[in-house]
């Protein structure tokens, strides 16, 4: 399955919504395209902007993001929206639980394995872990991740750990 990027995401959450194919609490909406679009379009007229608006590193260094590791996707289950092992309710309530081995940590991660979660679906925000791929991760409160989240294969995130810096915390090998 194809992952789909926040650009597409906000572009099927517009075209979903206006043709009434999803409802507008379902329909995935990603707030930091938006303003880094709105932050380009600015610069476009000649206004100053903060070059973070619109490079994507203000989005990465926020402190929106409970926790930020990198790691391995070895584990991934349905579940309740408390925690992987709390069965869902109905179809409504399962949510994607995906467990991670952490190899470093940036932001509240203490432990060698963490579970986050995800919607099943990219029409709404669903971000498609592979277990065995290698991300770096950006959970909100209660560890939920989104495709309008920075979080990125590890291979293409080579910038945005550049703007994290050094690890807080780096797993023992």
């Amino acid at each position: 399955m194809k992952v789909m990027r926040p650009k597409t995401c906000v572009a099927c959450a517009i075209l979903a919504t206006l043709s009434g194919w999803a409802h507008a609490a379902e329909a995935c909406s990603c707030n930091g395209i938006a303003r880094r679009l709105e932050a380009a379009e600015a610069a476009g007229r000649g206004e100053e902007v903060d070059p973070s608006e619109m490079d994507g590193s203000a989005e990465v260094l926020s402190d929106a993001w409970e926790i930020v590791f990198s790691g391995r996707a070895v584990e991934s289950r349905s579940g309740g929206p408390g925690s992987p092992d709390t069965p869902a309710a109905g179809s409504g309530s399962a949510v994607r639980w995906v467990r991670f081995d952490v190899a470093d940590s940036w932001r509240g991660v203490s432990d060698d394995a963490v579970w986050v979660r995800t919607a099943w679906e990219g029409t709404v925000c669903g971000y498609d872990f592979v277990v065995g791929g290698e991300y770096l991760v950006f959970a909100s409160p209660g560890r939920r991740v989104s495709t309008c989240s920075p979080t990125e294969a590890l291979e293409k995130a080579e910038t945005e750990r550049g703007w994290l810096g050094v690890p807080e915390r780096r797993a023992e090998k």
